[in-house]
């Protein structure tokens, strides 16, 4: 299993870039997750115009649903969504897409590791239905109840995405992707995204 995050090397692709640029074609990066924004934006100066990320937005979405599943253990009493037991469920019941690359069959590792193979699940009938319940019982609660489980630093976020009429289920994941999505877009040299603009 990879554990560690490779940086491009970039001291000779000068001329590759130019004949790239000369023939009128362009690269791809694959995988570019975990990298720093000057990397991103050093990719894309070297005429890397596809960034392809997977893992790390995956595993920053898993986290905003075992958020909302925390949350929803606490105040909601009936119709559970069970999202990370049914994730489970999924990856034990057909491990194709993750027993090359984890050396365990520790359910900690499945759920936590940034290599997130979880994705490949996403789509299983019982998680897709987790997430549905998931998201039904979380936009049924009122802002001061969301609130109280989030982060000081992040209020004023929740806040900000909360006045452009999104739900709670997609404002809290919002807070979880924001910032690899706005290294993304910054690196490109695009402008961000209207539900990323300052109130």
């Amino acid at each position: 299993m990879n554990l560690s995050i490779k940086k491009p090397n970039f001291k000779k692709f000068t001329e590759k870039k130019r004949i790239s640029t000369k023939n009128n074609f362009v690269f791809e990066a694959h995988s570019t997750d975990y990298q720093p924004q000057k990397i991103l934006k050093k990719l894309v100066d070297n005429n890397f115009k596809f960034l392809k990320v997977g893992p790390e937005l995956t595993y920053c979405y898993s986290r905003s649903l075992f958020f909302m599943n925390n949350i929803e253990k606490r105040v909601s009493k009936n119709n559970k969504s069970n999202i990370k037991k049914n994730i489970l469920l999924s990856m034990k019941k057909n491990k194709k897409h993750w027993v090359d690359y984890y050396n365990t069959r520790n359910k900690r590792l499945f759920l936590n590791s940034k290599l997130d193979r979880m994705r490949y699940y996403f789509n299983t009938k019982n998680v897709t239905h987790s997430i549905k319940v998931l998201k039904r019982n979380i936009n049924k609660l009122d802002r001061k109840t969301i609130l109280a489980f989030i982060k000081h630093d992040l209020k004023k976020e929740f806040l900000n995405y909360e006045k452009k009429k999104l739900s709670n289920f997609d404002n809290i994941k919002l807070l979880f992707i924001s910032k690899s999505l706005q290294r993304y877009f910054s690196a490109c040299g695009f402008k961000l995204p209207w539900f990323f603009a300052q109130s």
